[in-house]
């Protein structure tokens, strides 16, 4: 009848915001994990610059 279809769409509704929400915390994980790379490449630049410079 209607009632199960509507706790059907329910669930749905449900299961895709948990995971949209599992997506977006992959997602500010990743780039958690970019930014930290992103920062040692930038002093391992600076190291090296220092290191050729001498």
């Amino acid at each position: 009848g209607a009632s199960s279809i509507a706790s059907k769409s329910a669930k749905v509704g449900f299961d895709a915001l948990r995971t949209i929400a599992q997506l977006q915390q992959q997602l500010a994980e990743a780039e958690a994990r970019a930014a930290g790379l992103q920062e040692k490449s930038m002093s391992l630049d600076v190291a090296l610059r220092d290191a050729n410079q001498r």
